[in-house]
């Protein structure tokens, strides 16, 4: 402030005069230097001394405590620093060693990585080696596979063939892949078929079990098997098919062979039954009359039991035969031609009491309850009542032969809107699992045998499956050790 109020005003004033002064001549200057000496003309310059004294005083006095003040702060920027350089020496020091020891775990590390890296790049070489061998051996298994392999582009040229289906030809792999087509190993129909074939495959992307003929390099033909699939590029483009290929002329001699065995067979099987149809049928009348005569000595007055009881015997074989005859006749009608079917309206309920009424003696003799369980009423329905009644009979005869005396067997009915179901349970000994599959072959003998003394042929079940099966059925067994059998007749229901 004061040299803002005081000594810069005074002095300017003064320069003012001063300035004023130099236009003088010499006289002016001595004029000028007189006023100088006089005292009350340096009033002003006094004052501007007094004033600039007092500014220097106090600029003296601000030096002096600003100096202190700055001695102060730097004494304190001075701790600061020293502080601070302090600590990042020893900030420097601790990186010093931690670098330090960090170079050495980063040697280590390095060490290891170089084991590592060592032992990665021998198992990468022997990765390689092994890969290497993995597809030496895919390519040569693709060489060598039992059946041929080949790759064909679009235009149908060989971009790839397995050496196997090579050899089937008789080319080698220069002479084809990339210069022969499909068409070059096919014949002329096998051509026309794979054409047809190849718009099929175009759409449903694969196809199995096709069969062409291949034209060898010599002019010989051989018949193929073939299963194909179509490769696409991401906007449904075909790029390709691979194929696989099966030589088939064994399986085609031998379907041959199969085929002229199964006439064989079948001309032998027509001649059997010829032959077991006129011995039976020619037997069928000496029985009856064995039957007769041993029934008209029974007549007779003056026999002895001895000759009763011969007489008995007679019959009883005779009936036994004629049983046989009638079932072997049976048999081979069926077998050549099939029972001829006469539907008609067949009333469960009279049925099942007509057929259970047959076997009221019998079943007296071992003393065996036949329960019917009729769940069905008199539901009527389409079939033939003669040949299901010999159904019936047979599996009735069945089950009171194989139950002990004093036992009980079941005939059971029971059905829903598209079947008819039968069953027939005895209490017999049961059939052995092993010998459930023989149970309606022909002339099969199991172990288990008839209770009272019956005769068995081993016809019977096979002329009820024959049977069934023509009333568009189906029988099964159901058996357990001990406990006795159960035969289940499924009819399906015709409007």
């Amino acid at each position: 402030n004061l040299l803002d109020k005081k000594i810069i005003p005074l002095t300017t004033v003064q320069l003012q005069r001063w300035l004023e002064n130099l236009k003088y001549t010499s006289t002016g200057i001595e004029k000028y230097v007189s006023t100088l000496a006089d005292r009350n003309r340096n009033a002003l310059l006094d004052s501007i001394y007094h004033f600039t004294s007092t500014f220097i005083d106090n600029e003296e006095r601000l030096l002096v405590k600003r100096n202190a003040t700055l001695v102060s702060d730097y004494l304190i920027t001075d701790i600061i620093r020293f502080t601070f350089l302090f600590g990042i020496a020893t900030i420097c020091l601790g990186a010093f060693f931690t670098i330090r020891n960090q170079l050495g775990e980063n040697k280590n590390l390095v060490a290891d990585l170089e084991k590592m890296n060592a032992s990665l790049e021998l198992r990468v070489e022997q990765r390689t080696q092994e890969l290497k061998e993995s597809l030496d051996e895919i390519q040569f298994l693709y060489d060598h596979a039992p059946c041929g392999h080949h790759t064909i582009a679009p235009n149908g040229l060989i971009v790839k063939m397995n050496k196997t289906e090579l050899e089937w030809l008789g080319y080698s792999e220069e002479e084809v892949v990339g210069k022969k087509y499909a068409g070059d190993f096919l014949t002329k129909a096998s051509r026309e078929a794979r054409e047809q074939a190849l718009e099929t495959l175009k759409k449903i992307g694969h196809m199995e079990n096709l069969e062409f003929e291949f034209v060898r390099k010599d002019g010989s033909i051989f018949p193929v098997l073939i299963n194909t699939i179509a490769y696409f590029d991401s906007n449904g483009n075909f790029l390709l098919n691979r194929s696989t290929v099966y030589d088939i002329s064994l399986r085609k001699q031998l379907e041959q062979k199969l085929k002229e065995a199964n006439a064989y067979l079948t001309h032998l099987n027509k001649e059997k039954n010829r032959f077991l149809g006129i011995a039976a049928h020619d037997l069928k009348n000496p029985v009856n009359a064995i039957s007769s005569l041993a029934h008209l000595l029974k007549r007779s007055s003056d026999l002895k039991n001895e000759d009763l009881e011969y007489l008995n015997l007679i019959e009883v074989t005779a009936a036994k035969m004629k049983m046989l005859i009638e079932k072997l006749l049976d048999l081979n009608r069926i077998e050549q031609s099939g029972p001829l079917v006469q539907a008609q309206m067949v009333n469960v309920e009279a049925f099942l009491n007509h057929v259970v009424k047959n076997f009221s003696e019998i079943s007296k003799k071992k003393n065996i309850t036949i329960i019917l369980e009729n769940n069905v009423g008199g539901f009527e329905f389409l079939s033939d009542q003669s040949l299901l009644e010999q159904v019936l009979d047979n599996l009735i005869s069945n089950a009171i032969k194989f139950s002990p005396a004093n036992r009980m067997v079941w005939l059971r009915t029971k059905r829903n809107e598209k079947q008819l179901t039968f069953e027939m349970e005895d209490q017999g000994p049961g059939i052995r699992p092993e010998e459930l599959p023989k149970l309606f072959g022909t002339f099969q003998r199991l172990s288990a045998k008839p209770t009272g003394g019956e005769e068995s042929t081993g016809l019977g079940l096979s002329i009820v499956k024959a049977i069934v099966e023509v009333l568009d059925g189906e029988v099964t067994v159901a058996s357990e050790l001990g406990r006795g059998t159960t035969f289940t007749v499924v009819l399906n229901l015709k409007n």
